[in-house]
């Protein structure tokens, strides 16, 4: 790409890495994206990210963007643990991703006791996908090793090319160690954990700007901030933001925390210092209708056309449990699971796929209910999600959630995000110049439907969370 000025994003993501480079006109002239990856580790479900091999593309991708000057910003994955010894290199050469339920012990231990209360404090709920509950778990893993840092995946790219530990208060926020309204690290929690503060980044605005080379990188933030700065969406929009990937998630911007935290919300720190995130995360989306595709044989794009056309041809299809990587929103239990409900034997492979659809679909209609309840004045909700860019499932969810859905398509919201601290003339020629934007308005449905479904998820769901601590109360005894 041979101009002279070039702003680039790149996000770090779970399932895939992106970058993209725009010069002047706001037209892009640099695509690419590839699949995320990971360390060979047999047995483990959700297996830990290569951190070196990340490094490799992200300066690949800088020295194919080419350019006599480049100004780069970042979004990536929240939730990653990597670990350092006083060279700045992995102790491990993994980055730990929020799927990762190795920590869940852990998680369940702390939830009984008195660091129960760190969630009130951090508005990050105690979880494996936690960084804080992460560290316990690696730390009782390499008992001989006392690291000189405990960072996240972006926050070591950045090391790497302007050799200074930062990070941005939107991901700090998911540590589980911030202080949700003074953004500043809890000395209190770290000292449970046997941390100090210096092994930790500085935390910084994720509009932070360094020198590097022939450019600038901004530090950028978490991919969920960054979605809604992508998509224009803070306190005063009256919108919410539906995220749709490997994971989901429904969020709204707010000005101040709430004074009791309902149990199925997150609260973390948005891109802009004076406000906040408020909404559910699920750990099941695109990673559980792939999951059901492969025991089908099919792709998650035929998956899910496939799935709607069942969908509105029956209404008794089977019901699944929609859990596979350490569930968050609302139950914030990592031991619950993946179960077929209802089954007669008689089932097709399409009646599968409208299962795993539905599923996908019924945990939306749940979560858009709650926020709904819980933020007055939400009117719209924007997205940024390619999976949307199919537009009868869209056209299905705004009809289900009650609201009107708008779909950036082509470009995914955090990666938009990333654009818009890199250089926001640019992110405003190319929202303005590629005229992407889909609306879907609700239309009458059938509601009693999903309210069917989300009534017997729930049920179902309770069934194993009885099992589950039935099963935890006997080994206790």
């Amino acid at each position: 790409m041979n101009v002279e000025k070039i702003a680039v994003a790149i996000d770090l993501g779970t399932t895939h890495l992106k970058c993209l480079a725009v010069g002047e006109g706001g037209v892009p002239g640099y695509q690419m994206e590839t699949s995320t990856p990971f360390l060979n580790e047999p047995g483990v479900k959700a297996p830990a990210i290569d951190a070196h091999a990340v490094w490799r593309w992200t300066r690949d991708q800088l020295a194919a963007v080419g350019g006599a000057s480049t100004t780069v910003a970042f979004s990536c994955a929240m939730h990653s643990l990597l670990v350092v010894d006083r060279w700045g290199e992995p102790v491990d050469g993994a980055a730990y991703t929020w799927m990762d339920t190795r920590a869940a012990p852990d998680a369940w231990r702390l939830r009984k006791g008195p660091q129960s209360e760190w969630r009130e404090r951090t508005g990050t709920p105690v979880h494996a996908m936690s960084v804080v509950v992460k560290w316990l778990w690696w730390q009782r893993a390499h008992r001989d090793i006392r690291p000189f840092k405990v960072v996240g995946l972006k926050d070591w790219i950045i090391f790497q090319l302007c050799g200074q530990w930062l990070t941005d208060w939107t991901s700090a926020s998911g540590t589980g160690m911030l202080g949700l309204t003074n953004l500043a690290w809890d000395d209190r929690i770290l000292k449970e954990v046997g941390l100090e503060s210096d092994q930790l980044p500085t935390v910084a605005s994720p509009g932070t700007r360094l020198g590097f080379g022939r450019g600038v990188v901004v530090i950028g933030g978490g991919d969920a901030a960054l979605a809604h700065y992508g998509l224009g969406v803070d306190a005063s929009s009256g919108a919410a933001v539906l995220s749709l990937g490997t994971s989901g998630a429904i969020r709204t911007n707010i000005f101040e925390p709430p004074s009791v935290l309902s149990p199925n919300f997150f609260c973390y720190r948005a891109l802009e210092d004076s406000q906040y995130l408020l909404g559910e995360a699920y750990s099941n989306i695109g990673n559980l209708l792939a999951w059901v595709g492969s025991e089908q044989g099919v792709s998650v794009g035929d998956l899910v056309q496939r799935g709607l056309i069942r969908l509105h041809q029956v209404a008794n299809i089977p019901l699944l449990v929609p859990y596979r990587f350490g569930e968050r929103s609302p139950y914030w239990e990592e031991r619950l699971y993946g179960e077929w409900i209802g089954l007669g034997g008689d089932e097709s492979p399409d009646d599968f796929m409208a299962g795993a659809v539905a599923a996908v679909i019924t945990v939306l209609y749940g979560g858009s209910l709650r926020l709904s309840q819980a933020v007055l004045g939400i009117g719209r909700v924007r997205s940024g999600s390619k999976i949307l860019n199919d537009s009868r499932l869209a056209k299905t969810v705004a009809n289900v959630i009650g609201h009107s859905l708008s779909v950036e398509e082509g470009v995914d919201a955090s990666l938009l995000g990333a654009l818009r601290l890199a250089d926001a003339e640019r992110w405003h020629e190319m929202t303005r110049v590629s005229k992407a934007l889909r609306v879907f308005e609700p239309e009458t449905t059938n509601i009693e439907f999903w309210q069917d479904r989300a009534a017997r998820q729930e049920d179902a769901t309770k069934r194993q969370l009885q099992r589950i601590w039935q099963d935890e109360c006997s080994s206790d005894g």
